[in-house]
């Protein structure tokens, strides 16, 4: 018994007209009798009476007819199904990056997904974390991979919370408070601070974090790379602060010092996708992947 052999019978039995069924089907009248007459030779039972017109289904027919259309049902369905997947063999996956991500298991998360599911093909871009919600907003992304801006629309984006990244204050080595084991925002109120931009999340935290040990900090220069900030430290030209991930990822010299601050904060990290978009297969597996592999 053959797939189409199914089609054909349940052509005949909804037109019940030999002719019109084999119009619909593109085939001859001769071929589409042949193979029905095999059908029911097959299975030892006859279900169509032909002598009549229009033609009627035997008590058997009429049965056959229920399980066959479920049957092709089932696998139209199956190959909608597997048309998706072969579409996504083919997709490239657009995951946007927020820049200076630091030591952070991302690149290995991307290897292993590899490496279980095939050649996936990525587009990855590397932006401010508002920017990737900007470009996600718009369409020219899948996903992001941000420090969650506190105002992220909770209605537009879905959001999956990865780790909480905190924040600590890195001083040139001869720096008086460079021996301290834990330092104070307040302790470092007369410094001369290298900050991010106002666009990088970063910046809303440091300066909301300032004002609440109750003073403004003295932004001397502006950088949004974390590993160019570390250098200017290095150089001595001020202080900054940077998330412990960074520090882990950039730290190559000794001329630099990283302290704890305390009270602790930090940026969360976080993976965002659209809510109203139709859920894609590729883009499920990834999100659902990194959700159970990500370990801080």
């Amino acid at each position: 018994m053959q797939i189409r052999q199914l089609q054909y019978f349940l052509a005949v039995a909804e037109t019940r007209h030999f002719t019109q069924a084999s119009e619909a089907l593109y085939v001859s009248q001769s071929s589409l009798s042949q193979q029905i007459g095999k059908l029911e030779s097959d299975l030892g039972v006859k279900l169509i009476r032909r002598g009549v017109h229009p033609i009627e289904l035997t008590s058997a027919g009429k049965d056959f007819q229920i399980y066959a259309r479920q049957i092709v049902e089932d696998i139209n369905q199956l190959e909608r199904r597997m048309q998706k997947y072969r579409a996504d063999s083919e997709k490239i996956l657009r995951i946007g990056v927020i820049t200076g991500l630091g030591q952070l298991p991302f690149t290995e998360i991307l290897s292993k997904f590899n490496t279980e599911y095939g050649d996936v093909r990525y587009s990855l871009t590397n932006r401010l974390s508002k920017a990737l919600c900007d470009m996600l907003s718009n369409g020219e992304i899948d996903l992001a991979l941000i420090a969650m801006p506190s105002e992220l629309d909770t209605n537009k984006f879905e959001i999956l919370h990865l780790q909480e990244d905190p924040f600590v204050a890195i001083l040139p080595q001869h720096h008086a408070c460079a021996r301290e084991k834990v330092l104070q925002l307040k302790d470092l109120q007369n410094e001369s601070f290298i900050f991010p931009t106002p666009d990088n999340v970063s910046y809303d935290i440091f300066m909301k974090e300032c004002r609440t040990a109750g003073f403004l900090p003295r932004v001397i220069m502006q950088c949004n790379t974390a590993g160019r900030r570390f250098d200017l430290v290095k150089s001595e030209l001020g202080i900054s602060i940077i998330s412990e991930s960074a520090f882990v990822y950039f730290h190559k010299s000794d001329h630099v010092t990283a302290i704890p601050i305390k009270p602790e904060f930090s940026k969360s990290i976080v993976m965002i996708r659209r809510i109203d978009l139709d859920r894609d297969v590729l883009i499920d597996r990834f999100w659902n992947y990194v959700r159970h592999y990500w370990k801080a």
